[in-house]
């Protein structure tokens, strides 16, 4: 409590607005007129709620950035169905149970059991109010290895995944289903059998007085009675052979993740036995479940394999997340054939497709992944290229960036020249940064500083010269003021 009191404190801070809105939207949606807080926090790594008289929805940083917009408001719906539940209340309840009854073996289960179904409640409620249990389902599977919450908090990620996710895909249900049909089938199968064998001994003994001559031919049994058949209707029906039945084999059909459900043979195969033809051996349950729901299929597996990629399963998640497919490996790697898993999953992430590839390699040959992801990020653009080129700029990969982030256009460049300055790549970059304008600019000129070089300015600036303080320098009786002189009377802080 210590803990969380100490989180609810310190560790927290509000949300953006427009993320506010969709909370507060959704706990309008499912009928919460109680007030609650939502606010950002970056010790957790999945959303939770503390309290139970001031319920706090806390949203990790890790959560926004790796969550759609869909997902985000499932798990939202999740943790708003623990405040309306009271669950917090609850569960503070169990915690001291479990701390009195420390030594009792039921207790432990039976708690346990109630955690397991308050998690399948808030699932049932969070997929009610989003209608996607595929779509939830990855978003716990993305969040399985994000769990740091203390126990006192509803964080969405509690509770086994495994069952959780096979429980919210209906597999649990199915299995169900077929188990007691199964066992339904098998005993109607049974007294069936016990009763036809029992009425063909019945009729056999009456019309033989015993005897029971049945000739079975390919599974039939054939009951002859002496007194109606001659020898050679007996022969005809002893040598008949029934004619053999032809099976169409059943056509394979394709499920949620794309892999073959049938062999050539007809006999289903597993996704564990598909995933294992194709060179691909897990044996961790969490691991194997976040790839079926991603739809990883054993043929995208080999097909990075077939490039020389060997990803591990979290990067095979990624990559499958991502949408990043055997062409557009082959297509990226046309520009650089190194290209890592790490690469390639940065630059699907910002978007980069082979056409910004090849308009950014037409200036910069050299142009590395890492320089062609940060040129992405602050939205550099072919046309922004060569706009500075067409101004007889020729700035490095590293130089645009940093032009792009200072927010230099090819507007500022030619606004400054107006002034009669000829500032380089560095000179637009320091003067932006200090904040030196062409207004600025011009009003020095106008002060009588007309011969001031880029250098000069930024140290005008930095130092706080302005045109009013220039003025007032020579109000006070000063003649003949130089930049330098300028400075120190500033420095001295005299006027």
């Amino acid at each position: 409590m210590l803990l969380i009191e100490r989180m609810r404190r310190k560790e927290i801070q509000p949300m953006g607005a427009a993320l506010l809105a969709r909370c507060l939207a959704l706990q309008r949606k499912m009928g919460l007129d109680r007030v609650i807080r939502y606010c950002e926090c970056c010790r957790l790594d999945a959303p939770a709620v503390l309290g139970w008289f001031r319920p706090v929805v806390l949203l990790p940083v890790r959560a926004l950035t790796g969550l759609s917009e869909a997902q985000i408001e499932a798990v939202i719906a999740h943790e708003l169905a623990h405040v309306r539940r009271l669950d917090c209340f609850v569960n503070l309840f169990q915690i001291a149970t479990e701390t009195l009854l420390f030594y009792h073996p039921a207790v432990w289960w039976v708690s346990q059991r109630i955690r397991a179904e308050r998690e399948h409640c808030c699932d049932d409620e969070a997929i009610a109010i989003c209608g996607d249990a595929v779509n939830y389902a990855r978003a716990l599977t993305q969040m399985e290895e994000w769990r740091t919450a203390p126990a006192l908090m509803m964080a969405a990620n509690r509770s086994p995944l495994a069952e959780r996710v096979v429980r919210l895909l209906g597999w649990d249900r199915a299995a169900g289903r077929m188990r007691v049909a199964g066992v339904a089938g098998s005993l109607v199968c049974l007294a069936g059998a016990l009763l036809a064998g029992n009425a063909f001994l019945g009729v056999a003994h009456a019309a033989l007085g015993g005897a029971s001559p049945k000739q079975e031919q390919g599974g039939s049994v054939i009951v002859v009675r002496p007194e109606t058949a001659s020898a050679k209707e007996v022969t005809a029906v002893q040598s008949a052979k029934p004619a053999p039945a032809v099976q169409s084999a059943p056509k394979p059909q394709p499920n949620p993740a794309g892999e073959p459900q049938t062999t050539n043979d007809g006999r289903k195969q597993s996704y564990m036995d598909a995933m294992a033809a194709a060179g691909v051996k897990i044996t961790d349950v969490d691991e194997i479940i976040s790839l079926k729901v991603q739809g990883v299929t054993p043929e995208y597996i080999k097909g990075m394999h077939d490039l020389g990629l060997q990803p591990n399963v979290d990067e095979l998640i990624g990559m499958k997340v991502q949408g990043i497919t055997p062409e557009y490996v082959r297509e990226m790697r046309k520009f650089d054939s190194n290209a890592s898993i790490d690469d390639l999953i940065g630059m699907k992430v910002q978007g980069i497709t082979p056409e910004y590839f090849l308009e950014a390699r037409k200036t910069y040959s050299n142009l590395s992944i890492e320089e062609l992801i940060g040129m992405k990020v602050q939205g550099i653009t072919p046309e922004y290229i060569r706009e500075f080129h067409d101004l007889g700029l020729q700035p490095s990969a590293d130089d645009l960036i940093g032009l792009k982030v200072q927010g230099v256009t090819p507007t500022y460049v030619k606004e400054m020249r107006a002034t009669g300055l000829k500032p380089s790549t560095d000179d637009l970059i320091g003067m932006k940064v200090q904040g030196v304008t062409p207004e600025y600019v011009k009003t020095m000129q106008a002060a009588g500083f007309k011969d001031l070089d880029c250098d000069e300015l930024i140290g005008a600036k930095v130092q706080g010269v302005t045109p009013e303080f220039i003025e007032k320098a020579r109000k006070h009786g000063f003649q003949n003021l130089t930049l330098d002189k300028l400075i120190s009377l500033k420095q001295a802080d005299i006027l």
